[in-house]
């Protein structure tokens, strides 16, 4: 739905996502440009909730984003992968950053919602890059996910690049999987996960617990939120292991050098969510 100033509104869950990213994070013109259309109104009560929770949340998404953003770009500087698979793409300018970034890379965004009216959004604005595909598919067909690529240009005997960020926790561990069907010999795949509780320290281990609550209460979800060891993904998918962060990492790859800088994830066992790249193939 569109705005009476002409932005796209959107759904509360997907609001507080990019509520809690920087914006200053995307840099090329046109996803600057696309990340202003953006209602994120709806978002702002799941965002007062989640906070009273944990009120370095946040930091979580912007955490897990900046270093995505940094992976991704290292890997197609490279210049051995010409197409990026974004799986669960959300109205993130994720994408669009990486197609005007990397002109001589196509970006396949896949989801089962948002595609259409992102489309619409992004085609609608003048000057958009040319190679960005906007795809509505269900993840837990990865026969039709591979049709629908291949129907856009998709080169199934290529290696991609595929990216999956905040779904892992939301699909079961076999439709997850299924998902790296997708990934040919010299593929590789950036995934952030959700650890077991287990693994937390104490004093943080019912935090991520009573967050997922409040986004299942809104998004209605069935499925009971999935956790992964980093070693077991990586079997999973039966690829290796490129490199792997935790927030803590994170936080120190960020502010290296910078003194005055809050930290929010003080030891590698005080933040539930964690990155890893893993090759493919």
């Amino acid at each position: 739905m569109t705005t009476t100033d002409g932005k796209l509104a959107l759904s509360s869950t997907s609001a507080m996502v990019l509520l809690w990213a920087e914006p200053h994070l995307y840099t090329a013109p046109f996803a600057q440009r696309y990340w202003d259309r953006l209602d994120l109104s709806a978002g702002l009560e799941m965002d007062r909730q989640i906070h009273a929770i944990c009120s370095f949340n946040d930091h979580v998404i912007k955490n897990r984003k900046w270093i995505i953003r940094r992976w991704s770009n290292q890997i197609l500087d490279q210049g051995d992968i010409k197409q990026v698979v974004i799986i669960a793409a959300g109205l993130s300018p994720q994408g669009l950053e990486i197609a005007e970034n990397y002109d001589d890379v196509t970006v396949y965004e896949l989801d089962l919602s948002n595609m259409t009216q992102k489309a619409d959004l992004v085609n609608g604005m003048g000057g958009a890059p040319r190679n960005i595909q906007f795809l509505t598919a269900d993840l837990t067909d990865i026969k039709a996910c591979s049709r629908a690529l291949i129907e856009h240009g998709w080169k199934p005997d290529a290696p991609s690049l595929i990216v999956a960020e905040g779904i892992s926790y939301y699909l079961s561990r076999e439709d997850f999987v299924q998902c790296f069907d997708l990934a040919q010999k010299g593929s590789r795949a950036i995934v952030d996960y959700l650890v077991p509780y287990d693994q937390l320290m104490p004093e943080r281990r019912e935090l991520p617990g009573q967050i997922f609550d409040v986004v299942v209460q809104a998004c209605g979800l069935k499925t009971p939120i999935e956790t992964w060891r980093g070693p077991d993904l990586v079997a999973a998918l039966d690829g290796e292991q490129i490199d792997h962060v935790t927030m803590c990492d994170v936080e120190r790859m960020k502010y290296q050098g910078v003194q005055d800088h809050t930290v929010s994830f003080p030891a590698p066992d005080s933040g539930w969510i964690e990155i890893i790249d893993i090759a493919i193939g």
